[in-house]
Order: structure tokens, then C-alpha cells, then sequence
């Protein structure tokens, strides 16, 4: 399988799967209880783990020859962190544009405990400089967690979608025949 086609098909895979995260996501908007919230989390990674294998187990067999665990996982990871980006894309737009009171909450939540945790003026951040770090922050521990589990999720599923052939040596063919 040439590069390009590789690229091509690990772009929509990870579309896909990071559909899967944004309408959990849209779903978490609903406010519905904790324990259907953590249902839906529960099925959320099931689905994931479940998609990713499928995807590469295709990319196993649309290649000719073997397809070593590095490979796979290289092609899962690529997959993982295409579908990083489009996940964290939406959640900047979901806490700057959708939901921006989900981070004034957050920060109206820390000056209070810095408020409670006695922080001298010197110390304690003021709503202005947190209000301008809060979205990048919240953006990259984002990104690096799923980045994380894009690591961990092919790391295992790899060693189910490698694929090896064996060659047989022509005198064992022969002597079969005989």
C-alpha cells in the first residue's frame, strides 16, 4: 500500500472515530444522570476499542504480505492521533463558543478554594489571567490524553491485526507431494 493511500485511509478512520467522542460528547450536554453518563463513557471506549480493531484489521489484509506488530501499530497510532486532532478541535469550539460557562465555572471554582486555602495576593491568580490560560490548558491536557490512550489502544489491539505469512521452503512442498 502506497503512502498516500495509507494517509487517506487513516484520515477517515480517525474521522470516524473521533465522531464517536463528539456525539458522546454533544449526549454529555443533556445533563443526564452519572450513571447513564458513565454508561455511555463505558460504550464510548468499548465502541473505540472496538472500531480501531476493525480498522486495523483492514488495513491488514488490504496489504500484501506480512504486516508487523510495528506496523499496525504505527498505522493505529496514526489513526488515534489524526482523530486527536478533530476531537480537540471540537472541544475548543464546544468550551469557547457552545459552552463557555462550563470554564467560567471552573474558574469561579479555583479563586474560590485559593480563597479558602488563604493565598496572599502575591500568589493568587486573578480571573483575567485565568480566564485567558483556562481554555489552553484545558485543550492540551485534552490532547495529551488522547494521545495517551491513542498509544495505549493500538499498543494492544496490534498484536490481534499483525499479520504474518510464512514461506515454505520448496523441498518441504515437494516432499508433500511425494
Amino acid at each position: 500500500m502506497d503512502r498516500k493511500t495509507k494517509w487517506s485511509l487513516a484520515a477517515k478512520y480517525g474521522l470516524i472515530l473521533s465522531l464517536v467522542t463528539v456525539v458522546v460528547s454533544l449526549l454529555s450536554m443533556l445533563n443526564l444522570p452519572g450513571i447513564v453518563v458513565t454508561l455511555i463513557t463505558i460504550a464510548k471506549f468499548a465502541a473505540i476499542a472496538y472500531l480501531l480493531h476493525r480498522f486495523m484489521t483492514k488495513y491488514s489484509q488490504m496489504t500484501e504480505g506480512s504486516v508487523s506488530y510495528g506496523a499496525s501499530f504505527k498505522f493505529g497510532f496514526l489513526i488515534c492521533f489524526l482523530s486527536s486532532i478533530v476531537c480537540t478541535t471540537y472541544s475548543y469550539i464546544d468550551y469557547t463558543l457552545f459552552r463557555p460557562e462550563l470554564i467560567e465555572t471552573m474558574i469561579e471554582t479555583m479563586l474560590a478554594v485559593q480563597g479558602q486555602m488563604g493565598a496572599t495576593g502575591g500568589v493568587m491568580m486573578d480571573y483575567q489571567t485565568l480566564s485567558s490560560l483556562m481554555p489552553k490548558t484545558i485543550i492540551f491536557s485534552l490532547f495529551f490524553n488522547y494521545i495517551i490512550f491513542g498509544l495505549i489502544f493500538p499498543a494492544i489491539i496490534a498484536n490481534y491485526t499483525k499479520k504474518e505469512l510464512f514461506e515454505m521452503d520448496e523441498d518441504i512442498i515437494n516432499t508433500d507431494e511425494e
